[in-house]
C-alpha cells in the first residue's frame, strides 16, 4: 500500500470514527415535537404538554421559551434535567378573536450552546357558537 493511500485511509478511518461516535454534545429527545387540537371552539383557552427526555450525559436547563406570537405563551422545566431524566414544555393557546386554521411555534432554548428545540402547535378555531 502506498502512503499517501494509507495516510488518506487513516484520516477517513478519524472522520468515521467521529461521526459515528455517540455525541458528546447536549442532546434532548421530545415526545413529540407538534400537537394538533384539532376542531375547538373560538374562545377557548387551550394548554399542551411537551415532555422530553434527556438524553446527554449532563445536566441541561431551559434558558428561555420563545412564542412566535402574543396569543401564545409557555410554562417550562425551571430545574435542571438531569441525563436520563424528564423535563417540560407547556404551551398555551388563546383562541379569542381568532377564526380558521393556526399553525403556532415555540423555540425552546437550553443553557446549553446551540441546543434550540422548536415546537408546534395546530389547529382549526370554529366560529363561537351564537349565545
Amino acid at each position: 500500500m502506498t502512503k499517501p493511500l494509507k495516510l488518506w485511509l487513516q484520516c477517513l478511518g478519524v472522520v468515521c470514527g467521529i461521526l459515528l461516535a455517540p455525541s458528546a454534545f447536549a442532546q434532548v429527545t421530545f415526545d413529540k415535537e407538534l400537537h394538533d387540537f384539532g376542531k375547538v371552539q373560538q374562545g377557548e383557552k387551550l394548554a399542551y404538554r411537551f415532555e422530553f427526555i434527556n438524553t446527554s450525559k449532563e445536566a441541561l436547563q431551559i434558558q428561555k421559551v420563545e412564542a412566535s406570537c402574543g396569543c401564545t405563551a409557555a410554562d417550562f422545566s425551571k430545574e435542571a434535567i438531569a441525563p436520563n431524566t424528564k423535563g417540560y414544555v407547556r404551551l398555551f393557546f388563546d383562541t379569542a378573536d381568532r377564526q380558521g386554521t393556526f399553525y403556532k411555534s415555540v423555540l425552546v432554548r437550553f443553557s446549553q450552546a446551540n441546543l434550540v428545540k422548536a415546537l408546534f402547535v395546530q389547529g382549526w378555531i370554529l366560529p363561537a357558537k351564537a349565545k
